[in-house]
């Protein structure tokens, strides 16, 4: 690790306090995600995997999560993948889930096919912080690889919430008993 390397930060945790210059009683996760996710359109990234050829292996992406009153167009757009067949869209998007892409208010870039597993991170006070991953699309739109991909009106993605109560169980399950390196304290 140097100033320039370091690892990205998992919210909910002890370790996240020091990024986010909180102290011990002051950090909670209601606490981390009222800093992290507080607007309704929420300035996150991920790392893409497409490039072309003059470019370094991996290009980031910027996307605003849809929250509030953004949340529910978003949501109601993942009846359009293939495979979907539901009448409530919240039955497949349930709160689990974070919403990124289309045209409003702004042209989000798009996960390709294959970047399922990705971190979607947040940058607060020069540390990226992870809140989501990258899982599942309405419609693949990367079909060239020297193209840059961006949203059209109903492309959106789907990155599975690091808030969510039982994502953070799961992770506290199996990161807070990480036998490779130093386990991350969970609250």
């Amino acid at each position: 690790m140097s100033a320039n390397l370091r690892p990205i930060c998992i919210p909910c945790t002890k370790e996240t306090n020091g990024a986010l210059r909180l102290s011990d009683s002051e950090g909670t996760c209601r606490k981390h995600e009222e800093l992290l996710m507080s607007n309704e359109l929420v300035d996150a990234s991920f790392t893409s995997k497409m490039a072309s050829e003059t470019d370094v292996p991996r290009k980031i992406r910027n996307i605003k999560i849809k929250r509030g009153k953004y949340r529910d167009a978003c949501v109601e757009d993942a009846k359009k993948a293939e495979g979907v067949n539901v009448t409530n869209a919240r039955d497949v998007v349930t709160d689990n889930f974070l919403c990124s892409g289309g045209n409003e208010p702004q042209t989000d870039h798009v996960a390709c096919k294959g970047e399922s597993g990705g971190a979607t991170y947040i940058n607060k006070k020069d540390r990226l912080i992870q809140v989501g991953v990258v899982s599942w699309g309405v419609k693949d739109i990367c079909t060239n690889k020297n193209t840059d991909p961006v949203s059209q009106a109903a492309t959106r993605d789907y990155h599975t919430n690091l808030f969510s109560v039982d994502i953070r169980s799961f992770l506290k399950d199996h990161l807070g008993k990480d036998q490779i390196g130093n386990p991350l304290t969970f609250f």
